[in-house]
């Protein structure tokens, strides 16, 4: 049994990179992974891991994770690397389809959401880019004051920015440079084409983000129905900037502190595109 063992084992480690991803989606049964594989996309799924074998000396052994869009690799100590399908909620409407432009609109909200180190590739139906590494939060962790006010500042800089993210669980959660981030944001919106599609439930990724992380923090916070019950209302600018305000009176009585701006850098993007393929 042993030497059948080695024998399936050496013979696994023997196929390429590529063979051994398609292997593992197959058998860990990503139906929507693999619905993004089809076509040409499989043939430039399998041309981005050659390379990055060759390039980046990737194994099988720096695997974290396989997602519905994304598979996750650790590189070296202090990096992980995404390579991700384009058919994510970002890219939805969208003219433009360029991952340079998920980086320009994603830097800019640090340090609340986690930035993009480099964008190694960008393809017709994939892109690969590099994050520093995170603690990821556990969903059975006790949040503090400043974790509580981490997440409403992420909450705050997402509403300032017209941007909805579609889910901020925990798994999309991670302590960097000491505080809480979103580094899992594939699930974004633009928030005004998300009010218009979803007049009636277009903050429920908010309302359910706001249960999970209070409960996390077991305490009681008295403006938050009032902040909910506006949030449900909101459909203009104008009422956005209401409950970005209830959020940051939130923030200052939580902290003790003169609310903060949140806004956009006013810093011209660069080019970060290293073209390997």
């Amino acid at each position: 049994m042993l030497i059948l063992y080695n024998f399936v084992f050496s013979n696994l480690m023997s196929r390429s990179l590529y063979d051994q991803i398609i292997t593992l989606i197959n058998e860990r049964q990503k139906t929507k992974m693999l619905e993004k594989l089809c076509g040409s996309a499989k043939f430039e799924f399998k041309r981005i891991f050659d390379r990055l074998e060759k390039s980046h000396d990737l194994t099988i052994e720096q695997l974290i994770g396989i997602g519905t869009a994304c598979v996750v690799f650790s590189y070296k100590s202090e990096y992980v690397i995404k390579i991700c399908a384009k058919k994510i909620k970002f890219f939805h409407g969208r003219k433009s389809k360029s991952a340079e432009k998920f980086k320009n609109v994603i830097d800019p909200l640090s340090p609340y959401f986690l930035p993009i180190t480099q964008l190694i590739y960008d393809g017709e139906l994939f892109f690969v880019y590099s994050q520093e590494k995170c603690q990821p939060l556990s969903s059975r962790s006790h949040l503090d004051t400043q974790n509580f006010v981490d997440i409403l500042n992420i909450i705050a800089t997402m509403l300032t920015n017209d941007l909805l993210v579609g889910q901020m669980k925990p798994k999309e959660m991670g302590y960097w440079k000491d505080h809480l981030i979103l580094f899992d944001y594939h699930s974004m919106y633009n928030l005004y084409k998300r009010i218009e599609s979803r007049p009636t439930d277009w903050f429920l990724p908010i309302e359910e983000s706001l249960n999970i992380y209070l409960g996390m923090y077991g305490q009681t916070i008295t403006e938050i129905p009032t902040l909910i019950s506006t949030l449900k209302v909101a459909k203009n600018p104008r009422e956005i900037r209401t409950v970005v305000q209830l959020i940051i009176g939130i923030i200052s009585r939580l902290t003790r502190n003169q609310p903060k701006e949140h806004k956009l850098s006013d810093n011209k993007p660069k080019s970060y595109i290293h073209h390997f393929i």
